[in-house]
């Protein structure tokens, strides 16, 4: 017994070692005040993308009911997600580590590592970070004097690169980073003193940039990138809080959500907005409003209420697939950041901050691409008759591949599912993966499942649009219905 209590004590130690309160890493910080104040400035006048007040609205989803879906179920909170890839950051602010209160944490998914990318006195307002852990965006206090404002910085951790992206003496607010770290957005002020969102897209070695800024007579505010950096969401706000999606090319733009007469709080979205988070602040009877959390998937137009709490819910976000996310919520009179599996309704505790600390400010960057296929019987080859549909989303970490799905109205119970490739649109090929097939109620529907290592060749041709889904049922052994990835 005595042995049995020893190792257990010594297994507790080593966990403990291996997830280290943040204090404890203050040391082994990569900036401080000092740094700050030698930033490369690298500012410059933006180019206005024009948004016009007519937007484009897909009539299934102009005003979702939150009664489409709700899921307040409790969660299982475990020590870590399985299958959880790429960087987590976060901020952590202590008062009373004097020397050093505000930290920028970087935590790493796969070994459940921390590192402390900033530790200093200047006030951090929100983070980006990319999905290699090696470059953060963040907006910091200029310097320590108390009429200081906030400005944008940019870190990349390789080169000891440091940029600061704004000069003036207006508060930036709230930036966001692409998965590559190219494309970097942020809530300033346009030119009619409403909020804007300045978008900055940077050459591969940062030594040139484009910029554009997104204003209207509205205020624009709370930007979020999309992963791919190709898009942003973010709230305008006149007599309602719409949230907004746009291409950053072209200005296109469409309202995914109008949130009268509540606060629509830190939206984030998936790649292409096929999944959009967000929370909202409802006014109650108590002194403190109720704090909701919402999930939109524009694939199925669905909402989803996944979480509600009247302690607060700080700066939920996304991920780049859609399938994972992380908030902060109060405990015990501190904000601590939590992770959360999408799919299979669960949550982890990263934060381990100790006293009076506070963790927000959160980001996570989880996939270096994503890929959808929409699965339809007129993509079988020959085409097939079905009210069948679904969807998959894939999504790379380096070489590591991890699928989900879901399928609805087959005429029969699926009876099998794969990858298949390599092949074009109206091609058929071989069987790459067996899928895993979750059958739900009735039969007819379902989701799909996969995690799986791919070699150089799969890759490159899952990336080339060379590989495709099928799903199999006994009154089509060929294919009922099938999904190009894209």
């Amino acid at each position: 017994m005595r042995i049995i209590v020893l190792c257990l004590l010594v297994l507790l130690v080593a966990c403990q070692q291996s997830i280290p309160y943040e204090s404890d890493l203050l040391e082994s910080s990569l900036l401080d005040d000092s740094r700050l104040d030698w930033a490369i400035d690298a500012s410059s006048e933006s180019v206005d993308l024009d948004l016009l007040d007519h937007l484009s609205i897909p009539s299934s989803i102009n005003q979702l009911d939150k009664s489409v879906a709700t899921d307040l179920t409790d969660l299982s909170t475990q020590a870590v997600l399985a299958d959880a890839k790429g960087y987590v950051y976060y901020v952590l602010n202590n008062p009373a580590v004097t020397r050093r209160p505000w930290q920028i944490i970087r935590h790493n998914q796969q070994d459940n590592s921390k590192t402390v990318i900033y530790a200093g006195k200047r006030s951090i307002q929100s983070i980006g970070g990319s999905v290699d852990g090696d470059a953060i965006a963040f907006i910091a206090k200029e310097n320590l004097k108390p009429e200081s404002d906030f400005e944008v910085y940019l870190y990349i951790i390789s080169t000891d690169l440091l940029l600061r992206l704004t000069r003036n003496r207006i508060d930036e607010a709230d930036v966001s980073l692409s998965s590559d770290a190219l494309v970097v957005a942020w809530q300033g002020f346009g030119s009619s003193h409403q909020k804007a969102i300045y978008i900055r897209t940077y050459a591969s070695d940062y030594g040139s940039f484009s910029q554009k800024r997104l204003q209207n007579r509205y205020d624009q505010h709370q930007p979020s990138l999309t992963g791919d950096g190709l898009g942003v969401v973010y709230v305008r706000t006149s007599n309602l809080d719409r949230l907004i999606y746009t291409l950053i090319s072209n200005g296109q733009s469409s309202i995914l959500h109008l949130s009268s007469p509540y606060t629509i709080i830190s939206p984030s979205a998936s790649d292409q907005a096929k999944k959009v988070l967000w929370g909202e602040l409802i006014p109650s009877r108590s002194a403190n409003p109720a704090h909701e959390l919402h999930l939109l998937d524009l694939m199925t137009a669905t909402a989803t209420l996944l979480l509600n709490d009247f302690n607060g819910i700080e700066h939920p976000h996304i991920t780049r697939d859609g399938l994972w996310a992380t908030y902060g919520l109060m405990r015990s009179g501190r904000w601590e950041v939590f992770t959360r599996d999408l799919i299979h309704n669960s949550q982890a505790k990263l934060s381990s901050s100790r006293g009076n600390s506070n963790n927000f400010g959160m980001n996570w960057q989880n996939a270096h691409e994503v890929l959808y296929a929409t699965l339809e019987g007129s993509q079988e080859v020959p085409p097939v008759t079905t009210p069948a549909t679904g969807y998959v989303i894939a999504s790379l970490y380096d070489n590591a591949l991890n699928l989900w799905g879901s399928y609805w109205d087959l005429k029969q119970a699926a009876s099998a599912a794969h990858i298949h490739g390599p092949a074009a649109v109206g091609s058929n090929a071989g069987v790459v993966f067996p899928l895993n097939i979750v059958a739900g109620n009735p039969n007819t529907q379902g989701t799909l499942n996969l995690q799986a290592e791919l070699t150089e060749a799969q890759k490159s041709d899952l990336l080339n649009g060379l590989h495709y889904v099928n799903i199999h049922t006994s009154a089509h052994p060929s294919g009922e219905v099938r999904g190009q990835f894209q």
